[in-house]
């Protein structure tokens, strides 16, 4: 009876441990599957919650951009998709109020520049004593107003450039020589540099893009200015026009005080005016620096805001414009070349 109890508790042992193992092995495949499972699941709620969070996050950077153009759309859970109608209903008026804002910017700049015209042919005519002699008091105040209708003008074709800047692509476009861009401007400004006895140092080395002449000439047009209105009494202007990685790269720099790093962005948004004191009679409208980005990016190119080289006050725009594909490869065949081409120094913008 012994030996038997013995033998039926030594199987009902065996069989209980059998039993254990086979539990143990049904646990850990439990939990295994439970971790593929939860992994699973998290992988899916992270793409389902993911991207929706990702068109949110475009449609901000959009919004931010002012591209008012592009509808947005956001998929995803209700509240997600919510949150993009709302977005989307903001989008829309924003783009309604910018559409209002152009308008009236196009309607009071044609208006005013009808009798703006008128002032400033009268004050021509004064000035050119057709209404008779004029004393010196007289000739002053002719001037004067003579002056200001012509800054007044100046910021009317300011609007109506910055206008012309949100229609839409360029539409002369073909071969342009960027030396001889830089060239004609400096010619342009040759009065307003020689009245502040300013001096253009020029170190220009040909470069040919495709594009619009009279937008890339509106470019330099408006470094010129700005580095004018910046710069002191008989300073000094650097123009250097290189080429770098299939780029045409124009250097305009000044020794005026120069920007600080916290406005390097926003001194090319719409009207935004510098803190930096101008030591010139006339501030500007805001929007030289804001049409020059706008025709870079036009151009597929950019606008940025740097220090000297030399590590003196003063502030160096550069703008990087694609070279066209012939001057591309005949560049690559020069490099060995210097890349800064022979000084050319300028006295009063001649």
């Amino acid at each position: 009876m012994l030996g038997a109890t013995n033998q039926l508790t030594e199987r009902a042992i065996d069989r209980l441990q059998e039993t254990a193992s086979q539990g143990r092995q049904k646990w850990i495949y439990l939990a295994l599957a439970t971790v593929a499972i939860a992994i699973a699941l998290a992988i899916v709620f992270a793409v389902l919650i993911a991207r929706p969070i990702r068109q949110l996050d475009q449609a901000i950077r959009q919004m931010g951009t002012a591209d008012f153009e592009h509808a947005i759309e956001v998929n995803g859970p209700q509240d997600l998709r919510y949150l993009g109608q709302r977005l989307e209903w903001l989008r829309a008026r924003l783009r309604e109020l910018e559409e209002q804002q152009n308008r009236f910017l196009r309607h009071v700049s044609h208006e005013l520049k009808t009798p703006l015209t008128a002032v400033r042919e009268g004050a021509e005519l004064l000035r050119d004593r057709v209404g008779g002699e004029l004393s010196a008091e007289q000739r002053e105040i002719v001037r004067i107003v003579r002056e200001n209708t012509l800054q007044l003008q100046k910021l009317i074709e300011d609007l109506l450039t910055y206008h012309q800047t949100r229609g839409g692509e360029s539409r002369a476009m073909g071969p342009v020589q960027l030396a001889d861009v830089i060239r004609r401007v400096m010619r342009e400004h040759k009065l307003a540099a020689l009245a502040r006895m300013i001096t253009f140092e020029a170190r220009l080395r040909p470069a040919m893009i495709v594009g619009d002449a009279e937008k890339l000439r509106t470019i330099v047009d408006n470094l010129f200015s700005n580095a004018i209105k910046y710069s002191p009494r008989a300073g000094t202007i650097d123009v250097d026009l290189a080429t770098s990685r299939g780029f045409a790269v124009i250097d305009v720099s000044d020794q005026g005080h120069g920007v600080d790093p916290h406005e390097r962005l926003q001194i090319f948004e719409s009207f935004y005016q510098g803190k930096a004191p101008v030591e010139g009679r006339v501030k500007g409208s805001g929007l030289g620096l804001a049409i020059a980005r706008e025709y870079a990016l036009g151009h597929g190119g950019r606008i940025e805001v740097l220090d000297r080289t030399d590590g003196r006050r003063g502030a160096r725009f550069r703008v990087w414009l694609p070279m066209a594909m012939a001057d591309v490869g005949a560049g690559a065949a020069k490099a060995t070349t210097d890349a800064r081409g022979p000084a050319v120094t300028v006295e009063g913008g001649r």
